[in-house]
């Protein structure tokens, strides 16, 4: 009896041929590089802007944004000036192991962000990134129960804020994470049935994250340097032992797919968008005292992230992110300058989300909203004009690579709630948002040294696929035409195509 065809999708998040060629070259991640070598690759292009949380998710629909919705990790709702933090509940269309388990394919879906809470699926899940800390993050939900048993709390990504002084602590927590995903992935493969095994791993994103510049100009940062300078390296060299393992466990009939959701290089200067609108008057803060006031204690730089930076060097054990949880969030909104400060009344343009995507205050749209259809589009035009001739004042550098209008990049089913511009940054540069106001200028310098860039990397290798190919162009949405492709399982409903060249 013929054995069936089996798929094995491991994510990398944030993974970059930046860092992997280098290794590959001085023959540091030989598994890779037979896969390379013997199988296909692309520079996978993101969403724009290349978000982990709409990333994933067009990955896991086989959609682009507009036909899946989730535009952002905070998602603004329609109709009104809130928004609400991205889950499982707001990507509008069905993953593609949901398509596979209709045609009596088992999966097994393992941290993939955007996946709580948990749907059911012909197999066993684990929810993901953005999963609440005590929440059940399985189905069936019995099976949380027989890994905790086994492998006690499911391992989760430590926050990107790195004390000084505590970085060996922290990389060492990451690899311990690594780790445990990798145990629970073979325990995963060896004692479930399956067709189709998904499997996400963070650590490459989170340690580039906090750990880039030592990466790309090593330098000597105490005791602890080489182990440092070493971290971003050291993971990829660990995966491509996993990547190994995996190979031994699987027959000719399995497909090996690995694939991330946006490549990485540094970040020198993060932008806030609301600040540039409210310097170019389309942003209006509210006249009353208690405004105007915040607006002065944030020219001082007196925010709550000062505050918290102060309370910590004073010795107060204070976690940096504590004001992220939605009762610190409204603590800091009350106390300094917010999105609770803005004269909507007056304000014709503001930004909401991590990708600095804009939306325009339109008349009939908005319930505060000032600005006609006629202003719209020469609103649309004077932005466009300004963002892509934004400079740095230090450097005089270009910020802006790309600005999008909400009809180029969003024509699915969900485009009435996409932002009416869009960017792309160059590298160096990326939007970072909060509800309150945590500068007084629109660029800063980060706490982290690492950013997402459009780019990150598709790895396939089976013996359908052709030998040493590079696909000249493919978008994260392909990934599970792809992967529906190989189990003669009908797409037809999803954005992804099939490049041309990949199976012989």
């Amino acid at each position: 009896m013929e054995k069936k065809d089996k798929v094995i999708v491991i994510g990398l998040d944030g993974a970059t041929f930046n860092v992997i060629s280098p290794l590959v070259e001085r023959g540091e991640l030989p598994t890779i590089k037979k896969v390379l070598e013997n199988g296909a690759s692309a520079h996978l292009a993101s969403t724009i802007p290349p978000l982990s949380s709409t990333a994933w998710a067009s990955f896991m629909t086989g959609m682009t944004p507009s036909n899946h919705g989730a535009y952002d990790f905070i998602i603004k709702k329609q109709g009104s000036y809130g928004s609400k933090f991205l889950n499982g509940t707001l990507i509008k269309a069905p993953a593609f192991w949901e398509t596979l388990g209709s045609a009596g394919k088992k999966a097994i879906v393992q941290n993939v962000m955007g996946t709580y809470p948990p749907k059911p699926v012909n197999g066993y899940l684990i929810t993901g990134f953005l999963s609440p800390p005590g929440a059940g993050y399985t189905y069936p939900a019995t099976f949380q129960e027989e890994i905790e048993q086994r492998f006690g709390n499911y391992p989760r990504a430590p926050g990107t804020s790195v004390p000084p002084g505590g970085e060996r602590e922290y990389i060492q927590q990451v690899f311990d994470n690594f780790k445990k995903r990798v145990d629970i992935t073979h325990y995963l493969l060896d004692t479930k049935e399956w067709d189709l095994f998904v499997v996400v791993f963070e650590a490459t994103d989170i340690l580039q994250h906090a750990f880039w510049k030592y990466y790309a100009e090593p330098q000597r940062i105490g005791k602890d340097a080489l182990f440092i300078q070493n971290a971003i390296p050291e993971i990829y060299r660990r995966f491509d032992v996993l990547l190994s393992q995996i190979l031994e466990k699987i027959d000719k009939n399995t497909t090996l797919v690995v694939v991330s959701d946006h490549g990485f290089n540094c970040l020198h200067k993060v932008i806030f968008m609301n600040n540039l609108l409210m310097d170019m008057d389309l942003l209006t803060l509210k006249k009353r005292p208690s405004t105007q006031l915040k607006k002065l204690c944030l020219k001082y730089h007196l925010n709550a992230e000062t505050l918290v930076t102060i309370g910590e060097k004073m010795g107060f054990k204070i976690k940096g992110a504590a004001i992220e949880n939605k009762k610190g969030q409204q603590i800091a909104n009350k106390l300094f300058l917010s999105q609770h400060d803005i004269d909507w009344k007056k304000t014709k343009a503001f930004s909401v989300g991590v990708g600095g995507h804009i939306y325009i205050n339109l008349k009939e749209k908005e319930s505060q909203g000032n600005v006609s259809f006629t202003e719209y589009r020469e609103l649309k035009a004077f932005l466009t004009r300004m963002l892509e001739n934004l400079k740095d004042p230090e450097t005089g550098e270009n910020i802006i690579k790309e600005v999008y209008q909400k009809e180029e990049l969003y024509q699915g089913q969900y485009a009435s709630s996409a932002p009416d511009l869009s960017i792309l940054p160059h590298e160096g540069y990326f939007p970072l948002y909060k509800e309150h106001f945590i500068s007084p200028s629109f660029l800063m310098k980060p706490s982290v040294s690492g950013g997402h860039t459009l780019h990150g990397v598709f790895i396939m290798y089976g013996k359908d696929v052709c030998k040493g190919v590079k696909i000249p162009q493919m978008n994260i949405w392909d990934v599970a035409s792809i992967v529906c492709k190989i189990f003669h399982v009908d797409a037809s409903h999803m954005d992804g195509k099939v490049p041309d060249g990949l199976f012989v």
